[in-house]
């Protein structure tokens, strides 16, 4: 037998190889994943780390302006950007911030209370976000990680999406954040993570606070659509700050004695911080569409119902220090339980050329704690650059109107009068 008829007989040998018919393989189906993010994120999104403690008056902390230190990754899933910014984690790749915040590839990102950190590796802004006027609503963006959050860190996770036309009008809310914890310009970010309890409101609840919003531009009240707002009762002054936009309003869905949270908004912007103004926030259940097309696992929850009580901030058996309301502010001018006005004891104006007007507010005050003996109510009337405060030993719980008029009662049971707390936060 020679090498050509060998060549001949393999050659035939592989032709009718490939002409046979192959067998066919069944496919390995692809398993369905019931929960697409972490196993061990499985039944905890929004469940904060640590429980807080459940009240029936408002005599928790004052958590932000007017806000608290929150407990070490008491909330798993805030991040932080060094530019001022914060934001949510929704997936193991994906964080949602608000798309007015300056973030740029390649910028650090910090999670587990700046324990963990990785980089930015795609910034998607909601395609009708207008950068200077971020007061019109889809103030959102989606920050795509290098690598993906872990899931063997406890201190790191996802938070479940508020989907659905749920009206959150009065529900418990809280908000998060590394911002200024003074009013005005005094202040600077901090080094840890800050909380606050608030209520939050539709947008058309929010119109009709419209008298809240007294002395400031209303060009820039434009009520956009796609907001909701937040505001204490009471105690307007504690709100979020420089430093907190794009951090997570969360609400409370569990009416029970735990706390289930829920992405509800993000924080956008107010007027300044702890003035008598509601704050707005973008509404995360305005963007679902947005959302679902970019990150492909994020989990997306219709709601019915939400938390209306405040909570005592504090890990449950242990001791809370509670820190009366400091004081209690009312947009008017003061004015006697009969509705008189009162005469002042002390009065000052200031102007823009010798004290920047954010901080005439914090001007008055200090004028209050500094006579003391005698100061039971400061007033601050504003317009243009200038201010003029009134003091205020006689005034009783009714306030009258006024433009541009922001009344301050003291809580003689608070620390009002200590001039380290009243310089550091209000």
């Amino acid at each position: 037998m020679n090498l050509q008829f060998l060549l001949i007989i393999a050659f035939i040998a592989i032709t009718l190889d490939g002409c046979a018919p192959k067998p066919k393989v069944k496919p390995i189906p692809t398993p369905k994943l019931d929960f697409p993010l972490c196993p061990s994120w499985k039944g905890k999104l929004g469940i904060p780390n640590h429980i807080n403690r459940k009240v029936a008056k408002d005599d928790r902390r004052k958590l932000i302006i007017d806000g608290g230190r929150a407990d070490t990754s008491e909330y798993p899933w805030q991040v932080w950007f060094p530019i001022g910014c914060g934001g949510t984690i929704i997936s193991r790749h994906w964080i949602v911030t608000a798309a007015h915040c300056p973030l740029k590839i390649g910028m650090t990102v910090y999670a587990a209370n700046r324990r963990w950190t990785s980089e930015i590796a795609q910034i998607i802004n909601h395609g009708r976000f207008d950068p200077p006027r971020y007061n019109m609503g889809n103030d959102i963006a989606l920050v795509k990680i290098r690598g993906i959050f872990p899931c063997g860190n406890k201190h790191i996770r996802a938070i479940q999406l508020l989907e659905g036309d749920f009206n959150v009008d009065e529900c418990h809310a809280t908000v998060t954040g590394f911002g200024k914890v003074e009013y005005g310009i005094l202040g600077n970010p901090t080094n840890y993570l800050n909380e606050l309890h608030t209520k939050v409101f539709s947008m058309a609840t929010c119109k009709r606070m419209a008298p809240l919003f007294e002395g400031y531009p209303k060009e820039h009240l434009t009520w956009a659509p796609t907001q909701i707002c937040g505001h204490t009762h009471g105690n307007p002054s504690e709100s979020s700050c420089n430093g907190d936009s794009g951090g997570p309003l969360v609400i409370d869905i569990n009416t029970g004695g735990h706390h289930e949270y829920i992405l509800t908004g993000l924080v956008s912007w107010g007027f300044h911080c702890g003035g008598s103004s509601p704050v707005f926030y973008e509404n995360i259940a305005k963007h679902t569409d947005f959302i679902r097309r970019h990150v492909e696992h994020t989990v997306f929850k219709r709601v019915n119902k939400c938390d209306k009580s405040f909570h005592e901030e504090g890990r449950i058996g242990r001791k809370v220090h509670k820190e009366p309301k400091r004081t209690t502010l009312y947009a008017g001018v003061c004015a006697k339980s009969h509705g008189a006005s009162p005469k002042p004891f002390f009065q000052k104006r200031f102007y823009m050329m010798s004290l920047a007007p954010q901080k005439h507010f914090l001007a008055c005050r200090m004028e209050c704690v500094k006579h003391r003996r005698r100061c039971k109510a400061f007033q601050l009337i504003e317009f243009g650059t200038v201010s003029d405060c009134a003091l205020f030993d006689d005034v009783g719980i009714n306030m009258g109107k006024g433009s541009g008029a922001t009344c301050s009662v003291v809580n003689q049971d608070s620390n009002f009068y200590n001039t380290a707390t009243s310089r550091r936060k209000f």
